[in-house]
């Protein structure tokens, strides 16, 4: 298998442009109807699973597709999946295990979902993590810095995140490794 991340870099260096989801216009809500941030739809529909060796939760979501992952999706049919919910400003992004990718979900969001407060709730989350000891900075790609979980869960995961300020546009990524604690 080869790391994920490496395949997603084209698509995501277009969200460094502000271009990633200018064409996307898509939302992804809570089941419950409320609109979430970004953030807190990453937390409950992949951070809190995938820490727990579950998969992604897409409950309350359409299967969807966006132009501004199709690079990135040419292929891969198969094994990622996008999600959308009715207005468009949030997308969920799902990479089902496969021989050359492992499981990973991302969320991704323009606008109000991508505001200060929805960013700095993720910058708080990482800080507590790393402080707690459960993630360490384990390296620097193309996107910035990532995170790998340290001995509570295997295999490892990284957790990634990236900010766009033109337009305000951000993407959390959670991806299962080929590390061993």
């Amino acid at each position: 298998m080869t790391e994920f991340g490496v395949g997603i870099a084209s698509a995501l260096r277009r969200l460094c442009v502000g271009q990633f989801v200018g064409p996307l216009g898509m939302v992804l809500l809570a089941s419950s109807g409320a609109q979430a941030g970004a953030w807190e739809e990453f937390e409950t529909r992949c951070l809190v699973p995938m820490g727990k060796v579950a998969s992604p939760t897409t409950e309350g979501l359409s299967a969807g597709t966006t132009k501004a992952l199709d690079g990135f999706m040419e292929g891969r049919e198969r094994e990622a999946r996008t999600f959308v919910s009715p207005d468009g400003r949030v997308a969920m992004l799902v990479i089902d295990p496969s021989e050359t990718e492992f499981l990973a979900c991302g969320i991704v969001a323009d606008g109000d979902p991508a505001s200060e407060v929805d960013w700095d709730m993720s910058e708080a989350w990482l800080d507590a993590q790393i402080s707690e000891g459960r993630y360490v900075k384990a390296g620097q790609s193309l996107l910035g810095p990532y995170f790998h979980s340290t001995e509570w869960r295997e295999p490892k995961l990284r957790y990634s995140s990236l900010r766009g300020r033109d337009p305000d546009v951000v993407f959390y990524l959670i991806s299962e490794t080929g590390l061993e604690s």
